[in-house]
């Protein structure tokens, strides 16, 4: 029995060299990037979904690339102890393909145990729409990168010959960036001064410093200064939270003929799809004495 929901959305539309992003959730789903998304997840890392992505496969258009990253900040010098898919979830690519928003599809990933500085792999079992499954290893993390005379072994994508479709699962540099810090004064500040939000909040991000009490938005500085800073001039750079931090990683390839639907009302050409991510822990889990 299935648990506890984690879920993110995306979706896209499939044409012969476009892909375009939208959004099908109800108001109350998850509808952008965000990783430990609270307490309960603060919890559960192992569950934690920060971001899905859904595109065309710039290489070959008649394929869709879905990727779930998943146990937000990763850090490198403990990656070996770290990179471990839970055994005991379900890490679920739920397609809406009909125009309705709800699930008419699903690929499912699932990995046997894992243990820290295990030497060999997990092995994901992929359960494909068709019904259709296949095993796969996963990369191994190693440190190999940073030491002379280690190697680290070449990248591991697995493809099933009856199906064509592909996967990668392992630790990845976290793609997303943002400036946290940044962003959550700016937002605070944009409801505290609707439209007129106070920059001097960014005091070594936007390339001034208000150290000495003005205000940066006041009149009695001159239009000059204000029109710059307001036009973006004289800004340093931000700062990426997520620079140097690792998550893992499951990567999907598969043809596009997979996912598609036959047209209907609310989506005339079939083309339509949505993409939604999730992981689900079981219910009742058993722990054995030696603690298996």
């Amino acid at each position: 029995m299935l648990g506890s929901r984690n879920k993110k959305i995306a979706a896209a539309a499939l044409a012969v060299s476009v892909a375009l992003a939208i959004q099908l959730m109800p108001p109350t789903a998850t509808n952008a990037s965000d990783h430990i998304d609270g307490p309960q997840l603060a919890n559960d890392h192992a569950s934690d979904i920060n971001d899905m992505y859904f595109f065309l496969d710039p290489n070959d258009n008649s394929r869709v690339v879905m990727v779930m990253t998943i146990n937000p900040f990763l850090i490198s010098s403990e990656i070996i102890g770290q990179a471990i898919f839970d055994h005991n979830l379900r890490y679920r690519f739920e397609i809406e393909n009909t125009g309705d928003a709800q699930t008419d599809r699903f690929i499912d990933v699932r990995f046997t145990r894992g243990v820290g500085r295990e030497t060999g792999p997990q092995i994901a079992t992929v359960t494909l729409p068709t019904g259709q499954s296949f095993n796969a290893p996963t990369n191994v993390p190693t440190q190999g990168a940073d030491v002379p005379d280690i190697e680290p072994p070449a990248l591991t994508v697995t493809t099933d010959a009856a199906s064509g479709a592909s996967i990668f699962a392992g630790v990845a540099d976290d793609p997303f960036f943002l400036d946290n810090t940044a962003a959550n004064r700016f937002v605070l500040s944009s409801i505290n001064n609707p439209g007129n939000p106070n920059r001097a909040i960014f005091p070594n991000r936007a390339g001034f410093n208000a150290s000495d009490g003005s205000d940066p938005n006041a009149d009695t500085q001159g239009p000059a200064p204000r029109q710059a800073r307001n036009q973006g001039q004289n800004q340093g750079p931000g700062r990426d939270t997520y620079a140097g931090f690792n998550t893992l990683t499951i990567a999907i390839s598969v043809p596009a003929a997979m996912l598609r639907g036959a047209p209907t009302a609310a989506n005339l050409q079939g083309n339509l799809i949505g993409l939604n991510g999730v992981t689900q822990r079981q219910r009742f889990q058993t722990v054995q004495t030696n603690g298996q």
